[in-house]
């Protein structure tokens, strides 16, 4: 498949070949959402790699019709986007009816890139958040292997669809590229090269290409709500699973927790030298050999709630602390409050 999507991306194809094309690419896409919407189980482990495949072959379809329609101009005889450019002339192809034309079709963009596509991608952002923080719990609290195992599946399959409707999204911005330059190379050729008026080669080219990008616009809404009506499904199944694990397991309240905004992330990425566990780990080894005070295990997790820069300390699920860090020195001021609070409360986290 790889090796014929690069060939039809290179050299021009027959118009009746791009139109059985535009039919196996919408049809794919509305196999993929009745799938969505008819298979029983919580789980479409291959719904990610289709999404995937049917991206990559609707770029096909709109890159071999943008070079068909660069080639042949007003003989282009594509039987699809030639229909629905004459619906988007108006009929009559006036400048005013192509200016309304193309008003709608930016509008339509807009729609699919800000609510459809987006909020796809925002919904398996909370719902892995969602996955992802009762994980964590349970790999300290649970000792049912199958359990975590469960979820580590639910896991990989939502970051999956989330990397598919990063990708939808991204292909918003290519196919809105590729419009452009349908446009105005089509324009340019039309005058420069075939000596037509400006007037005339807007009248051709403008359709063609709005009919070339309602197409696949089409075609990715298709993709998007799909993914989003498999969520609604699957949201039910990610929560009855962490629900069936919490009543067989042991979940009580971390000893010590530190809740960080995203700005403040990189004081415990490894790769950015993690200083704050550093720091933590320093001073509960100075503690246990001087005082033979022994700190509990500190729990680090992100907060999207908070500020960039702020941060939150809590005992055993209460409160204790919080600051927001505008320094250089933003790991000295979370560790200094931290060692502060653990002195302060030393005697109601003291493990001896």
């Amino acid at each position: 498949m790889g090796i014929s999507v690069i060939i039809m991306m290179i050299f021009p194809i027959p118009a009746l070949l791009l139109d059985i094309m535009i039919v196996l690419n919408l049809l794919f896409a509305l196999g993929i959402f009745f799938a969505s919407l008819t298979i029983k189980t919580e789980y479409f482990p291959l719904l990610p790699t289709l999404i995937l495949l049917s991206i990559v072959f609707g770029l096909t379809v709109i890159l071999s019709a943008t070079k068909l329609i660069l080639i042949k101009g007003a003989d282009f005889d594509g039987v699809f986007i030639r229909s629905i450019s004459f619906l988007a002339a108006g009929g009559a192809g006036k400048i005013y009816h192509l200016i309304a034309g193309f008003a709608l079709f930016i509008v339509i963009i807009f729609i699919q890139m800000r609510i459809i596509a987006r909020g796809a991608i925002r919904y398996s952002e909370i719902i892995a958040r969602f996955i992802l923080t009762h994980q964590v719990i349970l790999d300290s609290e649970c000792t049912y292997i199958s359990q975590k195992k469960a979820l580590q599946k639910e896991l990989d399959f939502v970051l999956g669809i989330e990397g598919s409707c990063k990708f939808i999204s991204g292909n918003e911005k290519i196919r809105l590229f590729i419009i452009l330059i349908n446009i105005l190379l089509g324009i340019f050729i039309g005058t420069v090269l075939n000596g037509e008026s400006v007037v005339y080669s807007i009248k051709i080219y403008i359709p063609l290409a709005i009919a070339n990008g309602l197409l696949s616009i089409f075609h990715a809404s298709l993709l998007s709500l799909a993914v989003r009506r498999r969520f609604k499904t699957y949201n039910y199944a990610v929560l009855k699973t962490i629900r069936n694990t919490s009543e067989n397991c042991d979940i009580s309240p971390d000893p010590l927790s530190i809740e960080l905004g995203y700005g403040l992330i990189p004081l415990v990425e490894k790769e950015k030298g993690a200083v704050l566990l550093e720091q933590i780990q320093n001073l509960r080894k100075s503690l246990a050999d001087n005082s033979g005070f022994t700190i509990p295990k500190i729990r680090i997790v992100d907060n999207s709630v908070l500020q960039p820069y702020e941060y939150l300390i809590k005992m055993k699920g209460v409160e204790i602390g919080r600051g927001i860090i505008n320094t250089e020195l933003k790991n000295e001021g979370v560790f200094n409050h931290l060692k502060e609070l653990i002195i302060q409360y030393a005697a109601e986290i003291s493990t001896k």
